[in-house]
């Protein structure tokens, strides 16, 4: 690795990586309530990822991010949480073993993805199975009853989003 001295006084690494290097780590995502001194967790999803290292030369490097596992919160105490936990449980298995391949150049910045295309559809497709499950719950009816017609937001959302969703760790 290479310290490189950044012009505020903080220090940038940059980390050389071999041909088949890996690592894989949790990603923590929740959402908390606050309310006084009270703090609840309200939802949340746990998702493991592998980062590989396809290729390595003097130019960047060809690198994968694998999704390997999807887990609900147990700590997430609410509606919203179950429902989250209800889908990350189905769909998350579909995503499981998803690649998204990419290129680097020698510093780690991302110069291009491969299978962008690819990733895109299984968004979609994903996404229209989920609005199809969600919309299929008892609770989306009660929520109709006090005005909140949860398909209108569903109509609203943007598959392009979805995707980045994906890459938003990753970037």
């Amino acid at each position: 690795a290479e310290s490189v001295a950044m012009p505020d006084s903080t220090v940038a690494v940059i980390a050389w990586f071999n041909k088949r290097d890996t690592v894989t780590y949790w990603i923590n995502e929740g959402e908390w309530k606050i309310k006084g001194t009270d703090t609840i967790k309200s939802a949340g999803i746990n998702t493991k990822v592998m980062l590989t290292v396809a290729d390595s030369t003097d130019e960047g490097y060809t690198m994968e991010y694998q999704f390997l596992d999807f887990q609900g919160d147990a700590l997430a105490d609410s509606e919203l949480g179950a429902l989250q936990n209800r889908i990350a449980e189905k769909l998350g298995k579909r995503i499981i073993g998803t690649k998204i391949r990419f290129h680097t150049d020698e510093y780690g910045t991302i110069t291009r993805y491969d299978n962008l295309n690819h990733i895109k559809k299984q968004a979609k497709s994903l996404f229209k199975e989920a609005s199809k499950e969600l919309l299929a719950l008892p609770v989306v009816d009660s929520l109709k009853s006090i005005g909140f017609d949860i398909s209108k937001y569903i109509k609203k959302v943007d598959t392009d989003q979805l995707v980045q969703g994906y890459l938003e760790e990753l970037e």
